[in-house]
């Protein structure tokens, strides 16, 4: 959050945080306002936050998020500006698909499945994943009603409604729960899956809306799982981003091994304590990028509602095998 709002060109500006986000926001700043002069403060010894790549074995492996999705444009565009744009892969379309485990046994989702639309229903019906009942429901879901009112919906709520609680269980969770690590009772439709959403208001129906947009296409393409053609990652690896972008940031700009113990403010100025440094660092504005958590610390001896709301945000793991 940036908690100075004036135009920051001539100014001092501190990015507390070294993940892609805090990295986004001093390049833009630097590149994109002229005289701003920006110090990014790492609490440890690397830039990238969770994004980090390791080959070993001959394999490149990812310990976090291992690729991002392209119908938002600024994660391109960051690449382009600091010329990963060439390096960019899609999924490789042989290996397009996702498996369920399901009592100890992996289980392909069907072909033309994506995320909670069955574009194909061939393979839905001849899947193993779903029982009689379970697949008699999901085919019934042209026949449930949209819903009329604008509000907003949990995703359990919109899938159990239009495919049924099987087909939530079984297909949908377990395919989401990798994307957004939430609790389906409380992930809202609108905010993380609102394209569903004007699916079910433009066509009545998910099954209906994929046929039409199959017809638009003319794609058979027989994927399963996500939209893989819609994720791209470097070649190198997904840390080859905050390392590009690390790369094009001024000389001293970045700065590891820089924990900021504490944040003040006084007469329109922002002092910033760093490690062991005897006496604090001014800055005209301050930009915190790191975790809820440890932006609640900062900010509670100055405002310590906010801090609460931030220290209230829940986190949820995920592991990758």
């Amino acid at each position: 959050m940036m908690t100075q709002h004036d135009h920051p060109s001539s100014r001092r500006v501190a990015v507390i945080g070294g993940g892609i986000t805090g990295l986004a926001t001093a390049y833009f700043l630097t590149h994109d306002y002229p005289g701003v002069d920006v110090t990014l403060l790492e609490a440890s010894d690397r830039t990238g936050g969770l994004l980090r790549s390791e080959r070993s074995g001959g394999y490149l492996f990812e310990h976090s998020a291992d690729n991002f999705i392209t119908n938002l444009p600024s994660g391109v565009e960051l690449c382009r500006r600091v010329g990963l744009a060439d390096e960019l892969l899609q999924t490789d379309e042989r290996h397009r698909r996702a498996f369920v485990v399901r009592r100890g046994r992996l289980f392909p989702v069907p072909a033309g499945f994506t995320l909670m639309t069955p574009a194909r229903l061939l393979p839905m019906v001849t899947s193993p994943l779903l029982s009689p009942l379970g697949k008699l429901r999901l085919l019934r879901e042209p026949l449930i009603p949209p819903r009329t009112d604008s509000g907003d919906e949990s995703l359990a709520s919109f899938v159990t409604r239009r495919l049924g609680r099987e087909a939530f269980d079984r297909l949908v969770q377990p395919l989401i729960a990798g994307i957004y690590t939430a609790d389906p009772e409380r992930l809202s439709m609108q905010a993380a899956l609102p394209r569903f959403v004007a699916m079910e208001r433009e066509h009545g129906s998910l099954l209906r809306a994929a046929r039409h947009a199959a017809r638009q296409s003319h794609n058979g393409d027989a994927s399963s799982g996500a939209r893989y053609s819609m994720f791209v990652v470097p070649r190198a690896g997904i840390e080859a981003l905050p390392a590009a972008v690390a790369a094009a940031l001024p000389p001293g700009c970045v700065q590891t091994a820089a924990p900021v113990r504490r944040l003040a403010h006084d007469a329109g100025a922002w002092q910033v304590s760093v490690g062991d440094e005897p006496t604090p660092r001014h800055f005209d504005a301050v930009v915190l990028a790191t975790s809820a958590t440890a932006a609640g610390d900062l900010m509670r001896p100055l405002d310590a509602t906010l801090a609460d709301q931030l220290a209230g945000i829940p986190y949820a793991g995920a592991a990758i095998v």
